[in-house]
């Protein structure tokens, strides 16, 4: 799973195998490997603060076009 918008966390965890009755049939250790992934959210909120920018300009500008428009007197 690669993914740019994830950051990959790893972490082991050690699992020994006990039979029902209590007894360990062997003193050999597994290993598990479980990936957690966690959303960036700095990454979320650069990307809404520029877009956010770039909404007010396209405003800006615009209001600006109709007020040129208004001074020409078309």
């Amino acid at each position: 799973m690669e993914l740019s918008d994830f950051t990959a966390v790893g972490a082991q965890y050690w699992v020994r195998v006990v039979e029902p009755d209590g007894s360990i049939p062997s003193a050999e250790e597994y290993t598990i490997s479980i990936r957690a992934y966690t959303f960036n959210m700095t990454l979320i909120a650069v990307g809404l603060l520029f877009y956010a920018i770039f909404i007010f300009l396209g405003i800006f500008e615009y209001v600006a076009s109709i007020n040129r428009t208004l001074k020409q007197g078309v």
